[in-house]
């Protein structure tokens, strides 16, 4: 194996060199990679062994001094900041990193591909994918690497950049100016050359998803960049392949995006939990029509889980979405009763044990916050408006607000404006999402075999965009739909504050709305709402007391005024 990377690595090199292509860095840069003082691996096991026993240190905190809500504090703070430690140290000693921190350095590279390519967000290049290093050679020398990048090339090398493979590419690399991966690779001009296919089941999928965009060409220009965004989390303008058609307009697909943004609904254009709750649902009707017993349902929903992620595009909200789907079948498969909460604590704490790069990932963040609010909030809100409002809008409204208040910290640190009229945006497209989602995820199945068929779906699918895009266009297009926000960890702490002040102002108006009920003579209690629960403790009341009369002696009607004839 590690001949094979030493001669992918030589290759590359060898594209590079007789192209003429020199170093960037420094001769004392050069000297810092001969001399041996970087390592050629990145301590990943030693931080991971130190960790877990840290953690475990952690959870032998005696119960009684901590109490029970203590000590998952401390084991979650302790697991939580060692991993994220852990990461910044393995990443701070990677050679590649060194090297990168030194300056720009053309190197030749080994990288297995982990995502496919997407348009470029640089104007210097035409498209870029996520990537891991394996290895690196600069001036000669080789050294292991295990850090991540953003690869960025230009056609035709683009073509060659699919989801899996390992390419050997000779080009700068540098440290990252923006997102959560350190590093940024810039291929040359036909210096990228694939060493290793990827995997059966990667190609299958990319094959699919190549059907599907060239089935999406056919609809309007809104329905080729929301369809396959609702459906696999990839906007239309951002794929790269063969196209029989003009490509999608650029001035109109990011005019689009940013009013589905100002509106508050572009988290519909990001694969998460919806997609998962759906293919779920119907897996779990299928095997309730067939009377099939609990393991074997919670075998195939987690199999229609991993198979449905498989297919999306690769995101952390998938990732998120896909290990919380995963606990939850195996308590089920327990015969335990899964719990959101605790499935979301266990899906944090394995993400970030796993990778504790994605401690500084917004996706994982956002999905994870919005799932905790949803959790901890949705269903009180929904209690307390369902009073005031239908069931199904006080839901709506209740799933939304709770999402926003936990989200809001963190969107403000990514974009600081605050979308004001994101509920009723969001309680316009409701009805047509999960429409269009499963239309859209039926096209994406059908478009390799059946593309007529698979074009049937997508329209229908993209009938429900029409309505999502109206709906951006008539709020987001407003000059009042946002309102601008204070940036960074204090415009996020703003945010916490005025949601902490409004609750209470909120609670505080109600006491003192009471407070006065009472002043004039009114006596205020809490609003009856029928619920199932009343209605069983009345039913069984009422039953008691009958069967009590029956065994007393008198008929149910011996109390009652009779008026008629004996």
């Amino acid at each position: 194996m590690e001949e094979t990377n030493g001669q992918a690595l030589a290759d590359s090199a060898d594209i590079a060199d007789s192209a003429g292509v020199s170093s960037n860095t420094d001769d004392a840069d050069a000297d810092r990679v001969k001399s041996g003082r970087v390592p050629e691996r990145a301590p990943t096991r030693r931080h991971g062994i130190w960790l877990a026993g840290c953690a475990a240190l952690a959870a032998s905190v005696p119960r009684r001094s901590v109490g029970t809500w203590g000590l998952v504090l401390v084991c979650v703070t302790a697991i939580s900041s060692l991993a994220c430690l852990a990461s910044e140290v393995s990443q701070f000693r990677d050679p590649a990193v060194v090297l990168a921190r030194q300056g720009r350095a053309t190197v030749g590279a080994r990288v297995r591909l982990t995502s496919p390519a997407t348009a470029s967000n640089s104007f210097e290049a035409d498209c870029q994918a996520r990537a891991r290093l394996k290895g690196i050679r600069h001036d000669g020398v080789d050294a292991g690497s295990a850090a991540t990048l953003t690869l960025y090339a230009d056609q035709p090398d683009c073509a060659k950049l699919d989801d899996g493979e390992a390419v050997a590419v000779k080009g700068t690399l540098e440290q990252a100016r923006f997102g959560i991966r350190p590093l940024s690779l810039s291929a040359g001009e036909g210096m990228v050359r694939p060493v290793a296919r990827a995997s059966p089941p990667q190609r299958m999928v990319a094959s699919m998803q190549r059907s599907f965009f060239s089935v999406t060409e056919g609809l309007s220009e809104q329905g080729r960049v929301l369809v396959p965004g609702l459906t696999i989390g990839l906007l239309g303008q951002d794929f790269m392949g063969p196209t029989s058609r003009e490509p999608v307009d650029q001035t109109f697909a990011t005019l689009l995006q940013r009013r589905f943004k100002d509106s508050g609904i572009m988290h519909l254009m990001a694969v998460s939990g919806g997609h998962f709750a759906l293919i779920g649902e119907l897996v779990r009707l299928g095997c309730a029509w067939l009377l099939l017993p609990r393991r074997p349902v919670s075998w195939l929903t987690m199999l229609a889980y991993v198979a449905l992620a498989a297919a999306m595009y690769p995101s952390d909200s998938v990732l998120r979405a896909l290990v919380m789907g995963v606990i939850v079948c195996l308590a089920r498969m327990a015969g335990r009763r899964p719990q959101a909460l605790s499935a979301l604590s266990w899906t944090v704490i394995a993400t970030l044990l796993a990778d504790p790069a994605m401690a500084r990932s917004f996706g994982f963040a956002l999905s994870s916050a919005s799932v905790l609010g949803i959790v901890l909030c949705a269903s009180r809100l929904a209690g307390w408006m369902a009073t005031l409002l239908p069931g199904v809008l006080a839901e709506g409204i209740a799933v939304t607000l709770a999402a926003q208040m936990f989200t809001l910290p963190i969107q403000v640190l990514m974009d600081p404006q605050l979308p004001l009229l994101s509920v009723p945006a969001n309680l316009i497209v409701a009805p047509f999402v999960d429409f269009s989602t499963l239309t859209g995820l039926t096209a994406l199945l059908l478009a390799g075999c059946l593309p007529r068929v698979a074009f049937a779906f997508a329209w229908a699918s993209s009938c429900g965009t029409v309505v999502m895009r109206w709906c951006a266009d008539t709020i987001g297009s407003r000059t009042h739909a946002t309102m601008p926000w204070a940036g960074g960890i204090g415009g996020a702490l703003a945010v916490v504050l005025a949601e902490v002040v409004a609750v209470l102002s909120a609670q505080a108006f109600l006491r003192w709305l009471r407070y006065r009920r009472r002043e004039d003579g009114v006596d205020v209690g809490s609003r009856f709402a029928p619920n199932p629960k009343s209605k069983i403790v009345t039913w069984l009341g009422e039953t008691r007391q009958m069967l009590r009369q029956n065994e007393d002696g008198a008929g149910p009607d011996d109390g009652a005024v009779r008026t008629g004839p004996n």
